[in-house]
């Protein structure tokens, strides 16, 4: 016998009752669940969700190899209604959107002290609302940045999945300086 710790986890539904299934799909198929944690509760990272994931930790005795018990849990995730080609959907789209924020060079412009300082500070959501306005809809939650207080060329770091990053580059400016804007001529 082989001892195995696998994590189960969701987001979608009702998943207390997934993982209980879940927990009885892996007694039978792959081995007997000697241990089960608490369930605990975590937001999604690299990507926008609205519900909080819920998660659990199992020890289970195998007679199972390693490939075996692979297969048998992917076997179980797909009776539960997983869908790895829709995850794939999901992460083409990210890579698609990171590809445009990687693009985009922003300016921000707000009031400044004589000394350079900000009256206040640029953060997430300031880079959230001039990407709006360039057709992009990001989620301000996923986007990573200390809160700027002087003008400066910065980055943005934007957690579109949890295997996709974007770069968002942003300068701030004092208000009603003239701020040069590089065209393309066709």
């Amino acid at each position: 016998m082989a001892r195995v710790v696998l994590i189960t986890g969701g987001n979608l539904g009702d998943v207390k009752s997934r993982l209980r299934t879940a927990q009885r799909m892996i007694n039978d198929k792959v081995g007997i669940v000697l241990r089960c944690s608490h369930r605990y509760k975590s937001r999604p990272w690299g990507f926008s969700a609205t519900d909080e994931f819920s998660n659990q930790v199992l020890e289970v005795d195998t007679d199972l190899s390693a490939d075996e018990v692979l297969d048998a849990v992917q076997e179980i995730e797909r009776e539960l209604g997983r869908d790895r080609d829709e995850e794939a959907r999901i992460k083409a789209e990210a890579e698609a959107m990171a590809e445009k924020l990687n693009a985009v060079q922003l300016t921000i412009s707000t009031k400044v002290s004589a000394t350079g300082q900000i009256y206040g500070s640029v953060n997430n959501l300031h880079i959230a609302e001039e990407l709006a306005k360039l057709g992009l809809e990001v989620n301000r939650k996923i986007i990573v940045m200390k809160d700027v207080k002087e003008v400066g060329s910065y980055v943005a770091l934007v957690k579109l999945h949890k295997d996709v990053t974007a770069n968002v580059a942003f300068d701030v400016v004092a208000e009603g300086v003239a701020v040069e804007v590089k065209s393309e001529e066709a």
